[in-house]
């Protein structure tokens, strides 16, 4: 009666341990996207000429860049 139950607790231990590397494939699997998403929205931005702070008489001014 003993080993049954040692074969059960093995099989659930095994079961509990694939369950939680189902979540962790998934987030890794997400992260890779999401930055890849990131990676190619910037590649894909196309910015002429960097920005620039101009002062005028009173305030700040940033112009260019993409903002």
């Amino acid at each position: 009666m003993a080993s049954g139950n040692d074969a059960n607790a093995a099989r659930r231990a095994r079961a509990t341990r694939s369950a939680g590397l189902l979540p962790l494939v998934v987030g890794l699997a997400s992260a890779a996207a999401l930055t890849g998403a990131a990676y190619f929205t910037v590649d894909s931005a196309s910015c002429g000429a960097p920005a620039q702070y101009i002062r005028h008489d009173s305030h700040v001014e940033l112009v260019g860049g993409c903002v």
